[in-house]
């Protein structure tokens, strides 16, 4: 449960202990939620925004994160939302497929984007025009067993995707720098959607 800053709000689920960071908890909400008839609201307000045990995104008033949630049934691994737009990192169990899904502040989707891997972080600029979310991934290398991670970006604008940030230059030191394994784990953007 994370509180809303300036109408930016974040939540993870954790399907398995082996994938929960330790730092996050899962919140008291019962797994499979029945929808309320309250909407869950992402306008300006002090809120909170969860998700049940199960992925159901979740609003909670923040003076009373005990009280009464509202419920969807809009289901996320991880979520994060900013100036009426929202990112929806979702992993279908059922299908095998892992999807960037970009919502309408009422949680309709306005984008789906295929992603490999299983669902690590997302974020939304503040505002709201460009989204990003990694993934951890496995197969990038033989020579190790180990996973490795892939971030994106996606411009709500434009329209412009980039799948991963692996394709960008890297200048470090102010010199052009090139290596097998330059690995990406996630984006922070700043006021400024072109710097991250």
């Amino acid at each position: 449960m994370v509180e809303a800053e300036q109408d930016v709000f974040q939540a993870h689920r954790h399907e398995a202990a082996r994938r929960r960071p330790r730092d996050v908890r899962t919140v008291g909400t019962r797994a499979g939620a029945a929808a309320t008839a309250e909407t869950v609201s992402l306008a300006p307000g002090p809120r909170l925004l969860t998700l049940t045990s199960t992925g159901q995104v979740t609003t909670v008033d923040k003076a009373d994160p005990d009280g009464r949630r509202a419920v969807s049934k809009t289901r996320c691994d991880r979520v994060y939302a900013a100036a009426g737009t929202v990112a929806c990192l979702y992993a279908d169990g059922v299908f095998g497929t892992v999807t960037m899904r970009v919502l309408s502040p009422d949680l309709k989707e306005r984008e789906a984007i295929p992603v490999s891997g299983v669902p690590n972080r997302v974020r939304v600029s503040a505002d709201g025009r460009m989204v990003s979310w990694t993934s951890c991934v496995g197969g990038d290398s033989y020579a190790t067993r180990d996973f490795a991670t892939r971030t994106g970006i996606y411009d709500t604008r434009t329209g412009t995707l980039f799948k991963t940030l692996e394709t960008f230059s890297v200048v470090k030191d102010g010199k052009p720098y090139q290596s097998a394994d330059v690995d990406y784990w996630g984006v922070t953007f700043t006021k400024d959607d072109n710097i991250f």
